[in-house]
């Protein structure tokens, strides 16, 4: 099944998929992320 896709994208054949990430979503992962990343900072090393 996986070669059968290959070849239809390697076509040209759209065979779908999600959609795109939009501005809000990549906004949404970016304040996530520096959220986590500052709370690892803060965390003291044993």
């Amino acid at each position: 099944m996986r070669n059968f896709l290959e070849e239809l994208r390697g076509s040209g054949v759209q065979t779908g998929g999600p959609a795109a990430f939009s501005q809000a979503d990549r906004q949404a992962f970016g304040a996530a992320l520096d959220r986590f990343l500052a709370k690892a900072v803060k965390k003291p090393q044993d």
